[in-house]
């Protein structure tokens, strides 16, 4: 065939494209191999996993916060059981799948295609019609971003 296909040009130039890549992975490995060697490079990767550490040690602390605020909510009904924290009551609709489905096929086929978010949006009022479902009030903590005052004589 004397002319080229378009499928050729494009397989032409992905050639092109991967053999440029290449090169610039070669240029780019090499300029990382005189970096890694450098003092200022060792210290950026000691630094960048001890802030790793500390955010996996942040993150345990905030757990520990909310599992304890959590515990002093249930003990006392108090939404602000420290300087900071705050316990804030949320609505979840809770249901048996399979309740909910035979309720539904009889009384709101509407709702079989299990949209749930519409179902559970609608809960209030379908519970007054029989449906089996719980409104309930869950807690979730909510920790303020400034805990500069539990550092005071740090």
């Amino acid at each position: 065939m004397t002319t080229e296909s378009a499928l050729q040009d494009a397989l032409r130039e992905l050639a092109k494209a991967r053999n440029r890549l290449g090169d610039a992975r070669e240029h780019m490995d090499e300029y990382q191999g005189y970096i890694s060697k450098m003092a200022i490079y060792q210290e950026l990767v000691a630094a960048k996993h001890s802030y790793g550490d500390l955010g996996v040690a942040a993150l345990a602390a905030e757990q520990r916060v909310r599992e304890l605020a959590l515990a002093e909510h249930a003990l006392s009904g108090d939404a602000n059981p420290a300087e900071g924290v705050q316990v804030k009551l949320f609505a979840k609709v809770v249901y048996e799948h399979e309740d909910a489905w035979a309720w539904c096929a009889e009384h709101a086929l509407k709702y079989l295609v299990l949209e749930t978010k519409g179902f559970e949006k609608a809960a209030s009022v379908l519970k007054v019609l029989g449906a089996p479902v719980v409104l309930v009030r869950e807690p979730r903590v909510s920790i303020a971003t400034d805990l500069s005052a539990w550092l005071v004589g740090e």
